[in-house]
C-alpha cells in the first residue's frame, strides 16, 4: 500500500499528491488486513523560498490518500493541521 499527501490549499503551487510512505502487504482473495502509517509535521513541510529559506508546513486542510498505486487510489480521508 502507499500513502500520498494532497495539501488541500497550499500557497504554492504543488503536486497533486506526494508520496510520503509504503508497506509491502500480503492480502489473499476476501482476507482483509489493518495497515498503519504514522505522519510527522515533517512530511506536511516544503521548501518556501520566497517566504523562508528553511521548510514549512502551513496550516490548513490535507487529503490522504492510500491505495496500489498513485493510479490506484482506493481510500481517501481529510484532516487539518492547526496551531497546537
Amino acid at each position: 500500500m502507499q500513502l500520498y499527501i494532497r495539501d488541500v490549499a497550499s500557497s504554492l503551487m504543488r503536486p497533486a499528491k506526494v508520496l510520503k510512505g509504503s508497506q509491502k502487504v500480503d492480502i489473499k482473495a476476501g482476507e482483509t488486513k489493518t495497515v498503519s502509517f504514522e505522519l510527522s509535521t515533517a512530511e506536511l513541510s516544503f521548501y518556501d523560498p520566497v517566504k523562508k529559506p528553511q521548510r514549512v508546513a502551513e496550516l490548513g486542510e490535507f487529503e490522504v490518500l492510500i491505495g496500489g498505486s498513485s493510479r490506484d487510489i482506493r481510500t481517501r480521508a481529510c484532516f487539518s493541521l492547526k496551531n497546537s
